[in-house]
């Protein structure tokens, strides 16, 4: 089916990426499209567990960011509470949105539907997704499940280039305390 080969695509574009960059493209390039979405933005949860920084968005108009590019994790915004509520939240129409969440009503450009889940690694939120539609959307369960499939994708994705870069951050301390070790000793 053609959302079983758009998950191959995003598994695929996922396991050719190395940098947390490379992640974050595919993730955004290869989901927005699986999701059949407009546009897309990950944050992710600050060291400090308490702000959330947007650090990829694609489709989207270049300034609508503009003072959210880091905010509170709070439950005044969708990302916020589904990342604190490790809960995803799915609105069909502009009018559900703004009913729950007043203070975003026209952040998110001329979109109908939102769909927002959280990235969720080893059983704890670490940031969340989302993708915005042109159109009104009915998030049936295939639609809901695919979404999830995404999110899951990406925060795994995340993880690993994460675990990679700490690892090679790790190696290269040990390389260097060697090196001064044996000019020192």
């Amino acid at each position: 089916s053609a959302r079983a080969n758009r998950l191959q695509a995003v598994t695929a574009r996922l396991a050719e990426a190395v940098t947390p960059q490379q992640v974050l493209d595919a993730i955004l390039t290869e989901g927005v499209e699986a999701a059949e979405g407009r546009a897309g933005a990950i944050g992710l949860l600050c060291h400090d567990g308490e702000t959330i920084d947007i650090v990829a968005q694609r489709g989207y108009e270049q300034n609508i960011f503009v003072g959210w590019e880091t905010f509170p994790l709070d439950r005044e915004t969708p990302m916020g509470r589904a990342i604190l509520e490790e809960t995803p939240f799915f609105f069909s129409t502009s009018a559900e949105r703004n009913a729950a969440f007043p203070n975003m009503a026209g952040l998110s450009g001329p979109s109908h539907a939102l769909a927002i889940l959280p990235l969720v690694v080893e059983g704890r939120a670490v940031g969340g997704i989302a993708f915005t539609f042109p159109r009104e959307i009915e998030f049936d369960a295939n639609r809901r499940a695919l979404k999830a499939t995404l999110a899951q994708q990406a925060a795994q994705a995340i993880d690993r280039v994460r675990l990679y870069e700490a690892e090679r951050a790790l190696r290269q301390r040990m390389t260097f305390l060697a090196d001064a070790s044996e000019l020192l000793g």
